[in-house]
């Protein structure tokens, strides 16, 4: 059991942080309030279509809301390591949301039932017969005139109205209203211009819209508040946090908006729909507030704030659940007249509306990734090396070529004595090697060994060929492949073989000779594993299965796409868990890893298509800028050690590696790589009890 945290992660920005109250006030009454003014001003010009599209668009907004950014924070935080007692178990989340599920569906049928009874006694009989007859009535005319014409008319708010009537003087057909709720299911390019006189107005529709906009409102508001709170102590991600709340909020807002203008007000309620707005509009920005005035005390990683967090998202995210899957679904899909019929437009409208919920899914991951790779990219080149690197002697794997051939001219530049280029082809080394002396001046310094990290063998005597170096100071595990095909090495799949299992194999191998050389020298020797900001970009589902490395052999399941960014995120979990593990004065070595940053090389050689040339071409910087963290990181002490360097300083991994339940991840990871090493190598772990 791990120990909660006893405080937050504020690190001051009050300001910007202030900013974050009125930048998401103005978003969230933006997207509220807009849609009930626009349809209810006809000298706003919003067309129909603009509507139609806001309105799905929002509702996939709320349906992916309530699985991606509710039930999952919700069980992350009631399955948290550091509490203890009932709540962990049973699978409370779940329990809890499928419980409110089943709530709201009592509640409203409850609350239809009651309001259509309640409504029965203030009407005469004889007001539905006539409503009744004018229903067939008009049916007759419509027989009359099909005759003569096959043109397929929409369904107008009078025929809605009449066959409403008919349905209560007539035989009832189950299904027909669902659930009673005799809902209007309206064409929503119709705009209501504030004028109510030629509209019917009817109290059974209204009550069960307002049924439905009070269980979206609830759900929505209640989630809005621990976010706010959330953003309000939040540390090195809050610049992340505020760029996606702002926009999180805007389309929430817009999808209740779009909610409230499509109900037909009585002139009583005018107002309503502005207060309603109003009161979601707020809510974050309240809790931002009461947030920042309690920043010192609030404790977001306590066993009371996560079981509170984890209890409420869980209720939020039922409640928004039952409202897409009932309200938005089943009611404007299902169960419409007009759907049954619609236009294709109303097709890709259905289209749009799973779409968003689906890319709502990435949401986390893009937002928490392409700011800061945008910015690196485009924004910052690291330093140029300048350490003197006499008497050194450095190897650089996969360095025949790209990121590794430029590591090695560095090197070479900043006079080391020995540079070892390490990779499966001597004559490509070669190549390499020449090139280097006819540019550097510098013969006799570059040597090519030969290392196939396909080959556990090759691995194992390239590392006892490295014994017999009157010194090691510096090893950059550069070398990598990135393929969408599966190819099964060595007993795992090909990536997982070299990137991971390899390039740890190799690594142990070498920290005695590492280890020895820092003792003779009195200096720290450096293990530099050279990963990616890809790391970012992989949830690794892989880690519900009951090994991970089974799971990511298993050839019928396997996702080659992620297949590179898991890798690079295994490496990273394996770095974190052998430096936590065994300090830099332990250990005798500084243990780092690396993101050089999207750079133009060979490495995507198998994706040679026009989308990746075209990504390349516009954000990829050259392999000798990405070279200069590599060399960096060699370069640097043990400040660094177990830490992650991208454009040559420390920065911050992925939120899946550090927060919460990254450290337990992290530990089954590298059991699990662990336990595969000792089985290639017995004993070599033994390396690491120094």
């Amino acid at each position: 059991m791990s120990t909660c945290e006893a405080g937050n992660q504020y690190d001051g920005r009050i300001g910007t942080r202030i900013s974050a109250i009125f930048v998401i006030l103005v978003g969230s009454f933006l997207g509220a309030w807009f849609p009930v003014f626009a349809a209810r001003h006809k000298d706003v010009s919003v067309p129909g279509w603009a509507f139609f599209i806001a309105k799905y668009f929002g509702s996939g907004v709320i349906v992916a809301t309530a699985f991606i950014h509710l039930l999952a924070p919700a069980n992350e935080a009631l399955t948290d390591p550091c509490l203890t007692g009932p709540i962990t178990e049973y699978s409370w989340t779940e329990g809890i949301c499928l419980i409110v599920i089943f709530v709201m569906f009592f509640l409203e049928l409850m609350t239809m039932r009651y309001a259509k009874f309640g409504h029965s006694h203030d009407h005469e009989h004889s007001q539905d017969v006539e409503l009744a007859k004018q229903a067939k009535s008009k049916k007759a005319d419509r027989k009359s005139q099909s005759s003569s014409s096959s043109r397929v008319v929409e369904p107008s708010l009078q025929d809605e109205q009449l066959r409403s009537a008919e349905a209560c003087a007539g035989p009832h057909v189950p299904g027909d209203d669902h659930l009673s709720h005799n809902r209007q299911h309206l064409d929503m390019y119709g705009h209501d211009d504030g004028h109510h006189d030629h509209k019917t107005f009817d109290p059974d529709s209204y009550a069960a819209q307002m049924t439905a906009i009070a269980i979206l409102e609830f759900g929505v508001i209640f989630h809005s508040i621990f976010i706010g709170l959330t953003l309000a102590v939040a540390g090195k991600e809050f610049i992340t946090l505020y760029v996606v709340l702002v926009f999180h909020q805007t389309f929430e807002g817009l999808a209740l908006g779009t909610r409230l203008a499509s109900i037909k007000w009585p002139s009583t309620s005018r107002w309503t729909p502005y207060v309603l707005g109003g009161c979601y509009a707020l809510s974050t920005p309240i809790a931002i507030s009461i947030g920042l005035g309690v920043r010192t005390g609030f404790a977001p990683g306590s066993q009371t704030t996560l079981i509170v967090n984890g209890v409420f998202d869980s209720i939020s995210a039922g409640i928004l659940i039952y409202t897409g899957l009932i309200e938005l679904m089943a009611h404007e899909f299902m169960f419409s007249e007009y759907m049954q019929k619609a236009p294709i437009r109303e097709v890709l409208a259905a289209l749009g509306f799973c779409d968003k919920a689906a890319t709502m899914s990435l949401t986390n991951i893009l937002f928490k990734f392409l700011p800061g790779f945008c910015y690196s990219q485009f924004f910052v080149t690291p330093p140029d090396p300048e350490t003197d690197c006499t008497g050194k002697t450095v190897i650089v794997t996969g360095s025949n070529t790209g990121l590794g051939k430029e590591t090695v001219r560095h090197f070479v530049r900043l006079n080391a004595e020995k540079v070892i280029i390490a990779c499966r082809s001597i004559e490509k080394g070669e190549a390499a090697k020449q090139d280097i002396e006819r540019i550097s001046g510098r013969h006799g310094v570059v040597e090519v060994w030969k290392l196939d990290l396909q080959d556990y063998d090759s691995v194992k005597a390239f590392a006892q060929k490295a014994q017999g170096l009157r010194r090691l100071d510096i090893v950059i595990e550069n070398a990598g492949i990135n393929t969408f095909k599966y190819v099964s090495a060595a007993g795992n799949e090909s990536t997982i073989t070299v990137n991971v299992v390899s390039t740890f194999l190799l690594a142990l191998l070498l920290l005695p000779k590492l280890q020895e050389s820092g003792k003779i020298t009195a200096t720290t020797p450096t293990l530099t594993i050279v990963s990616s900001e890809v790391h970012f970009l992989t949830a690794l589902p892989e880690k519900s299965a009951p090994s991970i490395f089974d799971k990511l052999n298993d050839q019928k399941s396997a996702r080659m796409s992620d297949r590179y960014n898991v890798s690079k995120l295994m490496e990273v979990f394996a770095c974190r868990e052998i430096a936590r593990q065994h300090p830099a004065e332990q250990l005798g070595v500084t243990l780092n890893f690396i993101n050089p940053g999207l750079c133009n090389s060979e490495l995507s050689r198998e994706l040679d298509i026009a989308a990746v040339r075209f990504m390349l071409g516009l954000f990829a910087r050259t392999t000798e800028v990405g070279a200069r963290t590599l060399v960096h990181a060699g370069l640097s002490g043990k400040e660094t050690h177990g830490k992650y360097l991208s454009d040559s300083k420390v920065t911050h991994c992925a939120p899946l590696v550090e927060g919460r339940g990254g450290a337990e991840l992290q530990s089954r990871v590298w059991k699990e790589l662990a336990d595969r090493l000792d089985a290639i190598q017995p004993g070599v772990l033994k390396v690491l009890d120094v």
